[in-house]
């Protein structure tokens, strides 16, 4: 009832096709009503050419990163919805456990999550493979310097933000399979997206980006990063948003035209 407000308006905007069938299917809304503008990346900071070697050290050594193993990077907040318990499961998985698995989002009043996740790693044997970390302030530097980052939700969400920055960084990039999250990495060929809550898929997915050529690599950045432009630009995003209120007043202005001349 609080979110059917939403869809009563002339015109509904929807961040993504899952969004916009959510509508439709909850609420009766004729699909023609519904525009669909992605949420917008700003690609005049995303972008792996804008990301010097000082910004890259700087976060090198505010993270404490090795220099001899490969970042696996889980940007998310560090909640339970985010899964990082599954990631931390994964690492166990791996065949490949050379590796070193930043995770951000800690903060003073999670820090019960974290001392769980702590737990679950000593219990795995992976506690010397990673490291939480709070929010990070250069997301950009950040993904500059992984070698795969991990959008791990265990519930559907409404766009993806974290997987479409990290593609336009032309990171390596694995995903859940729900929500929206299928319209913006695009599996084989953008990035991998596994099951939610699958700690052995997620492993394979990993190990696979991992052991990923050169060329295999700058393939893959190269079709991220034209999926994320053509897609999920800012400018792109504000394209559909403004078209939606200039096809309102034209047709508003249009019907007022028409009450004058029936006057007449």
């Amino acid at each position: 009832r609080y979110n059917s407000v939403m869809a009563k308006g002339e015109r509904i905007i929807a961040i993504s096709k899952f969004i916009a069938n959510h509508i439709v299917e909850n609420y009766g809304v004729n699909p023609k009503k519904i525009n669909i503008a992605y949420r917008g990346i700003e690609l005049g900071k995303f972008h792996p050419q804008l990301v010097n070697a000082e910004r890259m050290v700087n976060m090198s050594k505010m993270l404490d990163l090795p220099d001899d193993r490969p970042v696996i990077l889980l940007p998310s907040r560090l909640t339970r919805i985010k899964g990082p318990n599954v990631v931390i499961e994964a690492l166990a998985h791996l065949k490949n456990k050379h590796v070193h698995c930043a995770i951000f989002g800690a903060k003073p009043e999670n820090s019960h999550y974290q001392e769980e996740l702590s737990d679950l790693a000593k219990k795995l044997g992976v506690e010397g493979m990673i490291r939480m970390h709070g929010p990070c302030k250069d997301m950009p530097a950040a993904y500059s310097l992984a070698a795969v980052a991990i959008a791990a939700s265990v519930v559907p969400e409404g766009f993806g933000r974290m997987a479409a920055e990290s593609q336009a960084m032309g990171c390596p990039t694995i995903a859940t399979n729900i929500g929206a999250v299928p319209e913006v990495v695009l599996h084989g060929k953008t990035g991998w997206l596994v099951p939610p809550d699958d700690p052995i898929a997620l492993a394979k997915a990993i190990d696979e980006a991992l052991s990923m050529s050169d060329t295999q690599r700058a393939n893959l950045a190269t079709a991220a990063m034209a999926h994320v432009a053509n897609s999920f630009s800012l400018e792109n995003m504000c394209r559909v948003v403004l078209t939606t209120y200039e096809d309102l007043l034209a047709q508003r202005a249009g019907k007022k035209i028409k009450k004058k001349a029936k006057k007449k």
